[in-house]
Formats: structure tokens, C-alpha cells, sequence
């Protein structure tokens, strides 16, 4: 189980050593994830805009590094709760989708990129839910 921890300094740890290990493993994913798909897109080299394809790979490594983190427990520091993130996460979801939604149809492809950042944030965003109301139904089993 998460607890806080002092350094020796005195000052509170975020993070414990195992969430800090799961953290960098979930950024070494989300590295090989952007790299993959940069390389496939490489191969194939589709119609799109340059910009637009690497950010959406940059989208892609972000949420494989949000989303090993949370599956992993490491996603948030010990002491802090999911509902801030939750609210954060949500308010970015809705901004994104509605100014890519409103600019799906402008000349400027990049634009588009906010629609692709929505999604992504949905995505986190579910997988976060999901995960706060699975340990929330593991504790309820653990009291019976």
C-alpha cells in the first residue's frame, strides 16, 4: 500500500520507489510507442500534413505513458487524491473536442490536432475512471 515517506532531508516524497521505477518503465513505452509510429509513418508516408502526423505521434507516446502509469499505480503522487486530475482532465477534454470539432473543416491541418488532443485526453481520462472505480470495488471486497 502507498504511504508518505521523509527523505532525510526531511522533505515528503511525491513518489515512492516503486511508483518512480513504474514511471520511468512507462516512459521508456511511451518512447518505443512514438518511435514505432514515427517509423511507420515513415514507411508508409501517408497524405497528411507532416506537423499534424507528429504530433498525433507525440499524442500516442503521451498516452502510452499516461496510461502505464496509471495501470501501474504510478500515475499520481502518494498523498494526492484522483479527483483534481479528474476535473482537469475532463475540462481539457471538452475545450479540445469542442475547438477541433468547430475548426474539423479549416485549410490549416494542424488545426485538427485539437480534435486528436481530445481524444487522447478522453482516453486517459476513461482509463483513470476505470481504474479509480476498480480499486474502489477492490476495497469494498476487502471490508466484506
Amino acid at each position: 500500500a502507498k504511504k508518505k515517506g521523509k527523505s532525510q532531508d526531511g522533505e515528503v516524497n511525491q513518489y515512492d520507489e516503486r511508483q518512480l521505477l513504474a514511471r520511468g518503465r512507462a516512459a521508456q513505452m511511451g518512447f518505443c510507442v512514438t518511435v514505432l509510429y514515427m517509423f511507420c509513418v515513415g514507411i508508409v508516408k501517408p497524405d497528411v500534413s507532416q506537423d499534424l502526423l507528429m504530433y498525433f505521434g507525440g499524442c500516442l507516446g503521451l498516452a502510452a505513458f499516461a496510461i502505464t502509469c496509471i495501470i501501474k499505480d504510478a500515475y499520481f503522487p502518494v498523498s494526492s487524491r484522483p479527483a483534481v486530475m479528474i476535473l482537469v482532465l475532463i475540462a481539457g477534454a471538452v475545450v479540445n473536442l469542442l475547438f477541433g470539432i468547430t475548426h474539423w473543416s479549416s485549410v490549416e491541418a494542424i488545426y485538427q490536432l485539437n480534435l486528436y488532443v481530445g481524444i487522447m485526453l478522453v482516453v486517459i481520462l476513461l482509463v483513470l475512471v476505470g481504474k479509480v472505480i476498480y480499486e474502489k470495488i477492490g476495497v469494498r471486497e476487502e471490508e466484506e
